[in-house]
């Protein structure tokens, strides 16, 4: 994929998580009416790795060490990009690619990132314990930036021109329009969820009690927990279960042709066969699934899309090469925190 993937499209498609988070003060926020026209760092975009990147430079080391200000740019609302378009997963994954790792890496290294996988589980966790943070979090089972002399950077938005010492691109599967040195390394793959509500037999005592996933190389989606599910279909499906009941479902990749999700940036709407294939696999996957005869409210609820940010490996974290005061954070493709590590990353 070498084309640009140019910038994130206007009114995208509500998630379900962005369904519940409409009477949000920080949805448009802004804290000052007018850009500032300088600052010691600058982050692009507000998802996770950006703000993990702004939480750690304001809280962590000695405070005559942290920057005096931090400007957070976003094109669209905060955090409405991939992090908010998931499937709610928040678990490492200690075995399952870790000759993986060592074939390509080395034992000690694929050593130290299964371990960085537990590490940005426990320091998520941690965070919120000290934030106070109320959120469905719990333990269980199973634009354009040009060089300039003398100042850093110049960051040239629609709002005006930011000159900052240090920048970080926190810019997930839209990094090639502002670096197009990663076109080809980083570019957008388009993903499908929804949120489905589950008939009786998935309901109170008869929950998922597990999460989920299968992917291409493997003949059964891994369950964890009660083996209530079934996967014979190969279609990198994923699921959780939340507290309130309600299955967050996604996949069926192979209900459209790659082409399709390959560089697509349109988020504005899910797709129409997609939603489809999802509610089809419903009884497929799940034992006792009615077929048909569900009750009025039940099924399928809601679909929506995100861009993920398709990479060969692993996230791109640090300094630029010849670029100096100029950082990335960027290329977490998936799997909830566990793979992407961002508060990990972003510590670093």
């Amino acid at each position: 994929m070498n084309v640009t993937p140019g910038y994130p499209r206007r009114n995208p498609c509500l998630s379900f998580w962005l369904q519940h988070t409409r009477n949000s003060l920080l949805q448009e926020h802004r804290t000052t009416e007018t850009l500032p026209g300088k600052a010691d760092v600058t982050i692009i975009g507000s998802g996770l790795s950006g703000a993990a990147t702004a939480y750690f430079l304001l809280t962590t080391g000695p405070e005559d060490k942290r920057p005096k200000s931090v400007v957070l740019l976003e094109a669209r609302e905060a955090c409405d990009g991939a992090t908010a378009r998931n499937g709610g997963h928040c678990r490492p994954d200690c075995y399952r690619d870790y000759r993986h790792y060592k074939a390509n890496f080395g034992q000690e290294q694929a050593f130290k990132i299964i371990q960085n996988e537990m590490d940005t589980l426990n320091l998520t966790e941690e965070i919120i314990a000290k934030e106070g943070i109320d959120c469905d979090f719990w333990r269980a089972f199973t634009y354009g930036v040009v060089s300039g002399a003398g100042i850093g950077w110049c960051v040239e938005t629609d709002r005006g021109v930011v000159e900052t010492e240090k920048v970080v691109y926190a810019t997930s599967a839209f990094t090639a329009t502002l670096l197009p040195e990663f076109l080809g390394h980083i570019y957008p793959f388009k993903g499908q969820c929804s949120a489905v509500v589950p008939p009786k037999a998935y309901a109170g005592k008869g929950d998922v009690s597990a999460d989920a996933y299968s992917d291409y190389h493997r003949r059964d989606m891994q369950a964890y927990g009660d083996n209530k599910l079934k996967a014979p279909a190969i279609m990198a499906d994923y699921l959780i279960q939340r507290p309130d009941g309600i299955i967050i479902f996604g996949g069926q990749r192979g209900s459209v042709p790659v082409e399709r999700l390959l560089g697509n940036t349109d988020d504005t709407h899910a797709d129409p066969e997609r939603t489809a294939a999802l509610r089809e696999a419903l009884p497929r996957h799940f034992e006792g699934w009615p077929k048909e005869d569900l009750a009025e409210g039940e099924g399928l609820a809601h679909a929506w899309t995100g861009e993920c940010p398709h990479v060969s490996c692993f996230p791109y974290v640090g300094e630029l090469q010849d670029k100096p005061g100029a950082f990335i954070c960027a290329g977490h493709h998936g799997h909830g925190t566990r793979f992407p590590s961002f508060f990990c990353a972003a510590l670093e």
